[in-house]
């Protein structure tokens, strides 16, 4: 039944074998089996007994065979791609330490500026700013992703948070705040213009 066993194995499993890292996974699976059935032997089950029980050992063994790259080629792809997703994965670690980094400086900068120039009316725009720095972070690794730019999304929040600051600028820099609203109805227009362009 030994051999029986054996021969079960290469017709169950062999036509797996179209790589040299799945011949020899099929090497040490096969000789664990047959030392499996060696020890149950051994400890008094017959050899049929025996033989029925690695059955269910040979389809995991088909199993993982069949999940190892049929080609070496496969397996370099199969590599490249590991590494690929091991970049995007530091480059999401940096793109959360970069914002991390951003959002200090800009209480550091929003205190010292405050302080220095005591224009606290204006300084507190400093953290729009950065809420615009983070989504372009954010779309920046979307993009490191493979997702197409125009695809990413945010660029309409960017939008309305740098024309939110331009209001306020522009409002407690020039007054003129009767007029001032102006700024909104102008963005939606300029947004929907844009979507036709981009559309076309």
């Amino acid at each position: 039944m030994r051999e029986q066993l054996r021969r079960e194995i290469v017709k169950r499993t062999g036509e797996y074998v179209q790589s040299a890292a799945a011949a020899a996974a099929y090497e040490e699976e096969s000789q664990k089996i047959t030392a499996s059935y060696d020890a149950l032997v051994a400890d008094g089950k017959s050899e049929l007994e025996a033989y029925r029980a690695m059955l269910d050992d040979i389809e995991a063994m088909k199993l993982i065979l069949a999940a190892i790259p049929s080609t070496e080629e496969e397996q370099a792809r199969a590599e490249a791609k590991a590494a690929d997703k091991k970049k995007k994965k530091a480059f999401r670690k940096m793109a959360g330490s970069m914002q991390g980094v951003l959002w200090l400086l800009t209480v550091i900068w929003y205190f010292l500026y405050s302080f220095a120039t005591g224009n606290w009316h204006l300084s507190w725009l400093l953290f729009l700013g950065s809420s615009a720095g983070s989504v372009l972070i954010d779309i920046l690794v979307k993009h490191n992703e493979g997702i197409p730019l125009k695809k990413c999304g945010g660029w309409h929040g960017v939008f309305w948070i740098a024309l939110v600051m331009f209001y306020f600028w522009f409002g407690f820099t020039f007054g003129g705040w009767a007029l001032t609203w102006l700024f909104f109805p102008a963005g939606a227009a300029v947004e929907v213009f844009w979507k036709m362009l981009r559309d076309k």
